[in-house]
């Protein structure tokens, strides 16, 4: 019992709120800001970028001068986590324990 106690605690210690933005000119705001946002990780996989930060990612769409439309396309490539909170202007992304997977 106190081995999976443990193991769970560290899977929530490493837990990340992750999205994949695909890399096209449409989403590279994203990419942009979250590059230049302290303890927020940007690496290039393949035809993507993982946004990636511990606890959780949030994006404002008028802060990120994003049309509508492209606003809620910004998951096409993907998430790991949960999306907590989401309205036309604001989204909040927060880590799960669960291991991270993408295709």
């Amino acid at each position: 019992m106190k081995e999976d106690t443990m193991k769970i605690e560290t899977q929530k210690q490493q837990a990340r709120a992750v999205v994949y933005v695909l890399d096209v000119p449409e989403f590279s705001a994203i990419v942009q800001a979250s590059a230049n946002t302290p303890g927020v990780e940007v690496t290039k996989e393949d035809a993507y970028w993982r946004v990636s930060a511990p606890r959780e990612l949030s994006f404002s769409r008028r802060g990120l001068r994003m049309k509508p439309a492209v606003w809620w396309g910004m998951f096409t490539g993907g998430l790991v986590g949960r999306i907590a909170e989401m309205t036309p202007n604001y989204v909040r992304i927060v880590a799960d324990a669960q291991e991270e997977t993408h295709a």
